[in-house]
């Protein structure tokens, strides 16, 4: 090829990226704002104290990692590829019974906004599918959705690839820039929950991503602890991602709680045209659904779930 050639080719692979980011700014543009701006640790002044007592790790080096990935892997700071890193499909759950209808609304904005892209809605016949599962005894032997939810949530996106999310989480923007961004993405829970956690109701990484294969391999070793968020959830998801995140220069990040947790789960006031214009993603609404009926909002105890919520805890 000559070197004529050689530039004009490298000039339009160059104005389809300029395209390509052009369109992800036009459509979503992205909003920075601080990381310490966002997760407000001054108003929380106990929240290092509970983690390492309460949930056994390092909360203020957790807090340190995640802030160095996100200066280093902000979309200020990296740009968009050509093709998606991670597949552009959606995955959702929902077993244990009909799905109730509050939650409909929030997984149709899921669809609406992302219109090119795979949904799957994973009930008690498609996850058959899947089985055996690594995990399938610990499956087997849990009564808890939210147990069983983690299970298998955890082991279809490191399957499939895609995002991960609650059907309790409506989207706000489209995450097209995302997926074309990272290798993995998440957030951090708002503090207000008063410890240094991912959230687990989303997450998105391409097939086989470390953070995940870790999630899955050591289910085992926190199966022994008392109620979900320890032994499949949240505080399982955060050890794996403290202990594999960013490694051999993957782009692997957990946003401030912000852009994907703007409200937290004490909070109840919906504040929509703030949230967007500052650049949230998405909101998780906390319906808690597979614990107490008594414990959830009021628009969240149409349904129940009687032996799940019974064992919630254990």
């Amino acid at each position: 090829m000559s070197i004529v050639n050689s530039v004009i080719v490298t000039m339009k692979q160059l104005v389809v990226l300029i395209a390509l980011i052009m369109n992800f700014a036009s459509a979503t543009p992205w909003i920075h704002h601080s990381f310490d701006s966002l997760m407000d640790v001054k108003s929380y002044p106990n929240v290092f104290l509970y983690t390492e007592r309460i949930l056994g790790y390092d909360g203020r080096a957790f807090l340190n990692q995640a802030r160095d990935l996100y200066d280093r892997y902000n979309p200020s700071v990296l740009q968009p590829h050509e093709q998606p890193i991670i597949p552009k499909i959606i995955h959702q759950i929902w077993i244990g019974g009909p799905l109730p209808e509050v939650f409909k609304k929030y997984m149709q904005t899921w669809q609406e906004l992302h219109p090119d892209w795979h949904y799957v809605l994973w009930d008690d016949a498609k996850v058959k599918e899947l089985f055996p599962l690594y995990n399938q005894r610990f499956y087997d032997e849990s009564e808890s959705m939210g147990v069983k939810s983690d299970l298998l949530k955890w082991e279809i996106v490191y399957r499939y690839g895609g995002v991960y999310a609650d059907v309790d989480f409506e989207c706000l923007r489209p995450l097209d820039q995302l997926n074309h961004t990272y290798d993995f993405y998440t957030a951090l829970q708002p503090f207000d929950a008063f410890f240094v956690q991912l959230g687990a109701a989303l997450f998105a990484a391409y097939p086989g991503h470390p953070v995940l294969r870790h999630c899955i391999e050591t289910i085992q070793d926190d199966w022994h602890h008392q109620g979900a968020p320890k032994k499949s959830g949240p505080v399982h998801f955060s050890k794996s991602f403290i202990a594999t995140a960013g490694k051999d220069g993957r782009k692997d990040i957990a946003f401030p709680a912000f852009y994907f947790y703007p409200q937290g789960s004490t909070e109840r006031v919906l504040k929509y045209d703030e949230w967007i214009s500052n650049g949230a993603y998405a909101i998780h609404h906390w319906a808690k659904s597979w614990m107490p009926t008594q414990t959830r909002r009021p628009q969240f105890r149409t349904f129940d779930n009687p032996r799940s919520s019974e064992v919630w805890n254990d």
